[in-house]
This record gives structure tokens, sequence and C-alpha cells, in this order.
């Protein structure tokens, strides 16, 4: 196979390929270059005017060289395109646009492009599985939660308020410095004893605790304080050791809010003769637990509340009553495949801000929720943080689990 260059060859001048193979260091072009090498090989001079015999060599020789060039860069954008998701033909067609594209006229049959066809099959493909993904795990299904308005967390108890001036005169004591929970939601009929609110224990030893319960914003309380499932009073002092036999319960029905309200006491017989801080804690309840069934797979909803005013981007599950299947605690339900337990704030509007559950942060039956993506503005008007926990085992029971939520 041989090519004559001559007065009716493709290389005298004025044609395309005579100006690349003669101007190839002018060229910045790649394409270029490569064509003068095949148009221009080393040992020849010129190939103008002067017949020479070339082997190896035919009008086709550039465009089989050429053509898998131009097919790389169209699968480089294609793979472009897939990836970023922007149109990149115009930019391709630019590129096909060189002073040698025009001088490629050959009758060669084209090149299957059988990359291009693996990439477009696999991105589509890719994409397909990402739907079945999403279809697969539609999220929680709508249940109706209270629209819960309580008393701005700004407007707070005073110890006048809760104990008058029985402690004025009682000196303080700084080891008496045990911390209270500030805020924490629990189910209408559920309850908790007084130590569970303990966040920090005291350096001291204090020998009493003054409690008083008052309702929202100074009325009667909802709920009740018992001890032995006795009622007391709604101002009482109690022996530290009753601290966790004392219970705060909630009515069976309806929702509100109860404040509790705390000072430690040491008592050398005489009288009281130290004191810590005025603290009080915040008790909300939104409603029963709400049972369903998605499938085979039996759900328990609850819901809470914290006061308008606040925020929080983490909320303490405290979870109680699953015995079964031999798990004992959540998180050994819910890393046993038993169990899962998920939250999210319903907002006003409809959406949800959905939270995380924290496994590397729980322990035993506290489970974390964090709320990274906004802050809960939970505590306004048709607002409220459901807890889901979703048994999935036909046969693990979450009948008697009950959650306590303490706001951080």
């Amino acid at each position: 196979m041989t090519e004559i260059a001559g007065a009716a060859g493709i290389f005298q001048p004025g044609n395309p390929f005579n100006a690349l193979a003669t101007a190839r260091f002018e060229s910045a072009s790649a394409e270029a270059i490569g064509l003068s090498l095949i148009a221009n090989p080393s040992g020849f001079s010129t190939l103008e005017g002067t017949p020479s015999t070339v082997l190896g060599a035919s009008t086709d020789t550039p465009f089989l060289v050429f053509q898998p060039i131009q097919l790389s860069l169209a699968n480089v954008v294609t793979l472009a395109q897939a990836q970023t998701g922007l149109d990149l033909s115009g930019f391709f067609g630019a590129a096909q646009s060189n002073p040698s594209a025009r001088a490629l006229e050959s009758r060669v049959p084209p090149l299957a492009n059988l990359s291009a066809i693996a990439i477009e099959n696999t991105i589509t493909g890719q994409t397909a599985v990402i739907e079945i993904d999403l279809q697969e795990d539609p999220g929680p299904a709508t249940v109706a939660g209270p629209a819960l308005q309580f008393l701005d967390a700004l407007t707070v108890v005073s110890e006048n308020q809760a104990f008058g001036s029985s402690f004025s005169s009682v000196a303080f004591d700084s080891s008496l410095n045990t911390v209270f929970d500030s805020r924490v939601g629990i189910p209408s009929g559920g309850g908790f004893a007084l130590s569970d609110l303990v966040l920090r224990a005291s350096d001291g030893a204090p020998e009493n605790f003054a409690v008083r319960l008052r309702g929202e914003n100074g009325s009667a309380p909802a709920g009740q304080l018992t001890q032995g499932g006795t009622p007391l009073g709604d101002s009482v002092v109690i022996a530290a050791a009753d601290l966790s036999t004392v219970r705060f319960e909630a009515p069976g029905n309806g929702f509100g809010l109860d404040t509790i309200s705390f000072i430690e006491l040491n008592d050398s017989g005489g009288g009281f003769d130290g004191r810590g801080l005025f603290q009080t804690t915040a008790v909300t309840f939104a409603g029963q637990a709400q049972a369903r069934r998605d499938l085979d797979e039996r759900i328990v909803d609850f819901f809470f509340a914290a006061q308008p005013g606040t925020g929080q981007t983490r909320v303490v599950l405290d979870v109680s009553g699953i015995n079964s299947q031999g798990f004992t605690d959540a998180l050994s339900a819910i890393n046993g495949g038993a169990l899962r337990i998920r939250g999210f704030e319903n907002l006003s509007d409809g959406s949800r801000n959905n939270a995380v559950t924290s496994l590397l942060e729980s322990n035993g039956n506290s489970i974390i929720l964090n709320f990274p993506f906004a802050t809960t503005r939970n505590g306004v008007t048709g607002s409220n943080i459901q807890v889901e926990l979703r048994s999935l085992d036909l046969n693990f029971d979450i009948s008697a689990a009950t959650v306590r939520a303490t706001f951080a």
C-alpha cells in the first residue's frame, strides 16, 4: 500500500495536510503534530513537488489514527456529563472543529464506540438503583401528634414563688451543688423517680431536699408526687435517700406542663444550716403513646415537647420496658437487629426536621438523638418531637416500652 505525493496528491500547496505537515513545530495542536508525523515521516525533508513512496501510508492513514482519538475525547465528555449533570455537547462539537477535520475524507467504516455505550449503561443503571433504594425506605408514616403551646421558658419560676421565704435565711453551702435536668418530656400516664432528674451529683452530702410541684403559670399541677403509690403534697421536704423513691406521675390523658423545684438542705439537728441553689425542672407530657403496625413490624410512637423559647440540638432518650427475645436494654436490641429507634421534629408547616440516632454515644437504655440539620423549634404551636420505636422482629415485644426525653 503506497501513496504518491505530487500535483494530484493531497499534499499539494493549499491543502490542509500540507499546512499541518510543514508547520508541526509552530502548531499548538496535539492532533496536528500527530498528523504531521504521518504525513512527513522522519527522513523526508519535504513532500512538495517530488514524487515519493511512503511505505504503510495511504489517504486513509490519518483517519485511522485520528478516529480513536476522537472517540476517546467523546468518552471523556460523556463521562464528565454523567458526573456533573452538565450538557457538554457544545464543547465537544467545538473540540471537533479543527483544521484536519474536513480533510479526513475517508470511506473507512466508522468505529463503534463501545466504551461510550458502557459508560451510558453504567450511569443509567446507577440511577435506577438509587430510585429503588428511595422507594424501599419511604420514611415514617404520618402520625398525627398534638399541637402544643406551653409557657415560654423565659418565664421562669422564682424561689419566692415556689417556697416563699422558707429557706432564704439559710446559709449557702458550695458543696451542695447537685445539678438537675432543666427540661424533660414524658408521655401522658408516665412517670419517673426524682433521682432520674439528677444530671450531676453533689460534691457534698445533702441530708434533705425541699421539693415544690406547681402547674403552668402557677396553677395547680396536673401531675402529682407519690411515694410507694401514696400521693404526697405539692410542697414537701424529703430525705436525700428518698429521692429515688419519690416519683412524679403525669395524668393519664391530655397534655400539659408542670414544674418541679428543688433546694438541697443540710440539717444539723437544730434546723437547716446549709443549702444549695434553687433549681427548677420543667416537665411536659404530650399525650399517650400511639401503637400501630407496618406490615409485620410493630411500632410505638411517642410525642414530646419543650417550652417555647428553647431550641434543642440533642435529645437524650431514656428507654425502659425492653425485655424480649433475650434483650434487656435498648442498645443491645438495636445492635441485635430487633429494634430501631429514630426521631424527628414535626413542624407546623408539615415538614420534618430529622434527627440522627447516635449509637456510638448511646449506652444501655440511654439513646442519643442529635439534630445536625437545624436546631429544633419545638414548643411552637403545631410542632412536636416524635420518637418511633419499631420492632424489626415479629416476635420482639415492645408493648411495655416507654421513653423519657431529656432536652439538652
